[in-house]
């Protein structure tokens, strides 16, 4: 689980050569779980689900308050393999 909240500044110039500048607000939320199978004394095999949120807001110019939100569920699978000596 985890989370962050910073900003993101674009500045560019556009084609009638005037510099533009936007400024947004970013949050993000994480959170996952997931599940080892032991397959043997060395090898398991993974499995964790996750979710995923992030949400971008423009500081200057928004009277709307309008906001891009990204909401992702996601699924890992995979195998471990210890090599060299069990101790």
């Amino acid at each position: 689980m985890g989370g962050s909240i910073g900003s993101r500044k674009q500045k560019y110039i556009d084609w009638n050569e005037d510099e533009e500048t936007y400024k947004q607000s970013i949050n993000s939320f994480y959170g996952g779980i997931g599940l080892a199978l032991p397959l043997g004394e060395k090898v398991s095999f993974d499995v964790m689900g996750g979710y995923f949120s992030s949400i971008a807001k423009d500081k200057e110019d928004n009277p709307d308050n309008t906001r891009l939100i990204f909401n992702t569920i996601g699924i890992e699978i995979g195998f471990q393999v210890i090599i060299g000596a069990n101790e």
